[in-house]
């Protein structure tokens, strides 16, 4: 991870409240332990981690690539949705074929 001032970076940060929104920035300054970017109330975020430091139990996130940040969202809905579909107590309405191929997806990520 190659990080300098004056780079572009997108960081997920905690509103009052659980709302989160992605903001982009540029790094300010680049530090031993921590890295700052140009936003209010969000500036400073652990140089090995890339997670906000703050005082508070929301923590926010830093991105180099706003496409990271992208598929992380893709695939949390993605959770949401198998897990609506296979979590509760009646049988989901899949075929033997689809099962079958689920769980050929499910065997590879094992691997």
């Amino acid at each position: 991870m190659r990080l300098k001032v004056g780079q572009k970076v997108w960081c997920n940060v905690h509103n009052f409240g659980r709302r989160t929104e992605l903001k982009e920035t540029h790094i300010t300054k680049i530090g031993r332990k921590y890295v700052y970017v140009d936003l209010v109330w969000h500036d400073k975020f652990h140089i090995d981690t890339l997670v906000e430091h703050n005082e508070s139990n929301y923590k926010g996130r830093m991105y180099l690539d706003k496409q990271i940040y992208l598929d992380e969202k893709e695939l949390e809905a993605n959770c949401k949705q198998l897990h609506k579909v296979f979590d509760n107590y009646r049988r989901p309405e899949i075929s033997l074929e689809q099962s079958r191929r689920i769980l050929k997806i499910l065997e590879e990520s094992e691997d």
